[in-house]
């Protein structure tokens, strides 16, 4: 990352919170900050500039209370909150700063492991912003793990989810098609173009969906479930999905509504979260959880571990 776009990204982070800053607390934090590696100092010119930048590249203002002592602070934060781009690069860059100085602490910070993948970023977008398309021999999970070359891949977007990269792309199917990065092996521009949808919009294909799984044709639920009180703080500040809305709520449970498809991705998060939550709406997803909860009854109450069946209810989903 240039070193320009860092100091950005650094001044944002220093206001994003809502803090109201001089100019010389702002200077002093830089004067501490891990990326000051240099030792340099603040200056007002360089400031300055660095404010006009981010107006012009980010559409951030950083403006001056001259009644409150010239603090400056972000007087549209509106537009940080709603660029999930921006928000993810100073995430990164707050966990940069992090790992940066506590270089000391190692072995006292435990980091997940960073999944393969991200080296086809830079030329999936650079495809995606050129109009070109992709060559891609891709190992599928589901294909007695073999490959499969495609020979025109049309890159239409890429998505994050959990710590894993996907690109959507077209490859001549129905519709377009979800493909994870780490399962790549081999990836190069094409000399064929194309031309992107006018109609497409990544927001409306995953719609319904409550993480990377595709909903297809599947109709959406209005899906209802019901919390117990140790898990509701965790689904008021990390909702499952933008749908989401508390529509009842008891020193007891709190019951939550959304509308999504019954994915396989879906199933598991609900599962993931045990006996502390009920699917109490009726439809596909309640009928799921009843099949799976009874074939895992089957298997730890009434197998032993040798007879249980490799069958799964949630093979279904996939």
């Amino acid at each position: 990352m240039p070193s320009n776009v860092r100091r950005y990204l650094w001044l944002i982070q220093a206001l994003s919170s809502g803090q109201h800053l001089t100019f010389e607390e702002l200077a002093t934090k830089w004067k501490y900050s891990a990326y000051n590696d240099d030792g340099r100092k603040l200056l007002l010119r360089t400031f300055h500039n660095h404010k006009s930048a981010i107006e012009m590249d980010f559409g951030i203002c950083i403006a001056c209370d001259r009644a409150d002592g010239n603090r400056y602070y972000i007087s549209n934060p509106e537009v940080l909150k709603s660029d999930l781009s921006l928000m993810h690069l100073l995430n990164y860059t707050e966990q940069d700063i992090f790992l940066m100085a506590g270089r000391e602490l190692k072995g006292r910070i435990m980091l997940e492991p960073i999944s393969r993948g991200t080296e086809w970023l830079m030329l999936i977008s650079r495809a995606m912003m050129d109009g070109r398309c992709l060559r891609m021999s891709y190992r599928s999970f589901y294909k007695d793990n073999s490959c499969t070359q495609y020979d025109c891949v049309k890159p239409y977007g890429l998505r994050l989810f959990n710590q894993r990269w996907y690109m959507i792309a077209e490859v001549g199917r129905e519709y377009p098609y979800i493909y994870a990065l780490d399962r790549i092996e081999v990836l190069s521009l094409s000399a064929e173009t194309f031309v992107m949808p006018a109609d497409f919009s990544m927001e409306e294909y995953f719609q319904y969906a409550y993480g990377i799984v595709h909903a297809g044709d599947a109709m959406p639920e209005h899906l209802r479930i019901k919390v117990d009180s140790i898990q509701v703080p965790y689904l008021r500040t990390l909702p499952l999905h933008a749908s989401q809305r508390e529509i009842e709520s008891t020193d007891e449970y709190a019951v939550f509504e959304y509308e999504l498809a019954g994915t396989y991705d879906l199933i598991s998060v609900i599962l993931s979260m045990g006996d502390t939550v009920e699917v109490i709406s009726e439809g596909k997803v309640r009928d799921y959880m009843k099949d799976i909860t009874q074939s895992l009854r089957d298997k730890y109450l009434t197998s032993s571990a040798s007879e249980c069946s490799p069958k799964s209810c949630m093979r279904e989903l996939f």
